[in-house]
């Protein structure tokens, strides 16, 4: 029996969240609170895929949609909230791997996933990664973002002074080694 003010039980599947600032994880719980916490604030890019794995934006302002909007072909911070059917991707582009922005994105609250993502031409999505200094979010849960997890690049701890970087890897300006989910390894 559920306690009074819950929201209904969660799938099977175990889900977490992550709290801002805190590098913690916790098994995902919906409730009035959680969900009210989440009211959208501000604009962002409501971003979705179609059956062919292109993505399409749409302008939000405070969890009200404006507008279509274009996605162009550059980086962007993204939360992914568990009650939302697309992700919330910030208006301002980066350089793969300096996105920010992630607290506006999701008012403070805890996501099932954040992280940036860089989008081609065509609205297809060249690499993602887990870069966020807000959210510290496991590779291992990169699943729960629901993008394609062939173009997912994890983020690794600072190379050695005389390490070669792959080419394949990015680099960023604090030092953060992004490889790419084929060459990833989870610690043993």
């Amino acid at each position: 029996m559920q306690a009074s003010g819950l929201a209904p039980a969660l799938p099977s599947q175990e889900l977490y969240e992550y709290e801002a600032w805190s590098g913690q994880s916790t098994p995902a719980r919906a409730t009035k609170r959680n969900n009210a916490t989440r009211a959208s604030k501000g604009f962002y890019l409501a971003v979705v895929a179609d059956s062919h794995g292109c993505y399409t934006a749409t302008l939000m302002r405070n969890g009200v949609r404006c507008r279509p909007a274009e996605l162009n072909a550059e980086s962007y911070a993204f939360v992914k909230l568990r009650e939302e059917p697309h992700l919330r991707v910030a208006l301002m582009s980066a350089k793969f791997g300096e996105a920010a922005g992630h607290p506006h994105l999701a008012a403070e609250a805890a996501v099932a996933y954040a992280g940036e993502v860089q989008f081609e031409d065509e609205g297809k999505i060249k690499r993602w990664s887990n870069m966020s200094g807000t959210y510290k979010c496991a590779a291992a849960g990169a699943e729960q973002a629901g993008l394609p997890m062939e173009n997912f690049y994890a983020v690794h701890p600072p190379p050695g002074t005389h390490e070669i970087i792959p080419t394949d890897c990015v680099l960023t300006t604090s030092r953060v080694l992004l490889k790419p989910a084929c060459t990833y390894s989870p610690p043993a």
